[in-house]
């Protein structure tokens, strides 16, 4: 008989995938979007959705920094889009973050219900109140069955458990749209994410690009606020001054040559051998 499965460890899993990823330390803080999360602790959770580019990640790891609360990650990809990797992977992030083992017992047995119930009743016992993130739920979205596992741990989610979920898509789990509805879950979109016109200027600063109200403003509406083109214009700014740079530093050396040019020709050794001949 096969023994009963052990969350230590993961099970085979990447520990670097229940690590938070690092802060760059040029990112911008958003304070509004960090208060607009503030503001659903008590829910069962938050999506961020948006195309790639949108700092979800980035966002969910700027909160992290403003919290004191225990905190689980768990970064997803398409290898957990199956049951039995999803739960070897989320209960492993749960035992190496909170130092707790969720009793999922006999993987031959595992369902959606059972294995969110594991999940469920090992955090609860907890004092603390948790964060748990999923990154990128858009990698396994294809499973039904991890779908389902999601929507029964986002309904069943005990009072101390805060879920927080990023995807590129808004994910097919079967409780989601209800628990949006009533309020229990929310939802920040692409519009959410976009930068305003002052965040554009706090970005590009602290790439070392200074604009003016009015280039942000330009930007702003050029790129809808689109974290990633921001980025990339940023690039190219910084290829075009460096540019301009160097054609201004070869043409400075040209002026030099042509000057030094100009001096030999008309030193007085020069003149005098020109008349010799």
């Amino acid at each position: 008989m096969e023994p009963a499965a052990r969350s230590g460890g993961g099970g085979g899993v990447a520990t670097s995938k229940f690590a938070v990823p690092r802060r760059r330390p040029d990112v911008v803080r958003r304070p509004r979007l960090n208060a607009l999360i503030d503001s659903t602790i008590g829910g069962k959770g938050i999506l961020i959705a948006a195309p790639a580019g949108y700092g979800k990640t980035t966002l969910a790891v700027d909160w992290l920094q403003t919290t004191d609360f225990s905190t689980a990650w768990l970064s997803l990809d398409a290898w957990d889009a199956e049951l039995s990797a999803f739960a070897r992977a989320l209960a492993g992030a749960i035992l190496k973050s909170l130092d707790v083992d969720a009793q999922l017992g006999d993987s031959r047995f595992w369902q959606p219900r059972t294995v969110s119930t594991a999940i469920i009743n090992a955090i609860a016992d907890l004092d603390d109140y948790v964060i748990l993130v999923l990154d990128d739920i858009h990698t396994v979205e294809a499973s039904v069955e991890v779908m389902e596992t999601l929507g029964y741990l986002l309904e069943r989610a005990p009072e101390n458990l805060h879920l927080v979920l990023t995807s590129r898509t808004r994910p097919p789990v079967p409780s989601l749209s209800r628990l949006v509805a009533r309020r229990e879950v929310a939802v920040i979109g692409a519009a959410d994410l976009a930068f305003t016109p002052r965040e554009v200027r706090e970005l590009l600063a602290s790439l070392g690009h200074a604009v003016s109200e009015d280039e942000a403003e330009a930007l702003f509406e050029h790129t809808e606020g689109w974290a990633a083109a921001l980025i990339l214009d940023a690039g190219a700014r910084a290829r075009r001054e460096e540019r301009r740079s160097a054609a201004g530093r070869c043409r400075g050396r040209v002026a030099e040559r042509c000057r030094s040019r100009r001096q030999r020709s008309g030193s007085p050794s020069r003149r005098s051998r020109r008349g010799a001949h």
